[in-house]
């Protein structure tokens, strides 16, 4: 084989590869939210497990309410690392990841997407809002183009202080 075609051959296939990295990376990153999960499917997750996301919101409210304050005065979670935290995360859905406000609010992300670390970037999920919830975000009936809508925060109600939440900021 003469060094032109093997040259030729390398280019190919490195061009193939940055290709495949390339979508790979678009992928993951999910600029159109392709993987966003549909509410119906956020609302059959949550109405099957709900008393599970009762228990992780009140796992984590309660560890708030109660955690030791670090040198930098950020406040050191211990229920994440529990062994019945993660059990009823995992049972709810699989790479879910809940976290609580200083608000006590409660997030479950279980989608979400960025370009770069710039932004933008977006996330769709389940919140529990103890109070108004008017201050977060904006009540739609529907948040399955929620993407087609400016950055903002929206919020679809599930039953009193329990909203499918869909974020997306640039």
């Amino acid at each position: 084989m003469n060094p032109k075609n093997r040259l030729l051959r390398f280019v190919i296939r490195l061009i193939a590869i940055c290709a495949v990295l390339c979508a790979f990376l678009f992928w993951r990153a999910d600029p159109l939210n392709l993987r966003a999960p549909s509410d119906q499917n956020l609302l059959a997750i949550f109405q099957e497990h709900r008393a599970a996301f009762e228990q992780v919101r009140q796992m984590l409210v309660e560890d708030l309410r109660n955690a030791p304050v670090n040198k930098s005065g950020v406040k050191q979670l211990k229920a994440k690392q529990s062994q019945k935290y993660k059990q009823l995360v995992a049972e709810i859905y699989p790479g879910l990841e809940a976290n609580v406000d200083w608000d006590e609010s409660v997030r479950f992300h279980f989608e979400g997407g960025m370009i770069s670390a710039l932004g933008p970037d977006w996330m769709k999920g389940i919140v529990y809002v103890p109070g108004d919830y008017h201050r977060l975000g904006n009540l739609l009936p529907d948040l399955d183009n929620a993407r087609k809508l400016a950055a903002d925060v929206y919020l679809r109600q599930i039953e009193p202080n329990w909203f499918i939440i869909y974020q997306r900021d640039e």
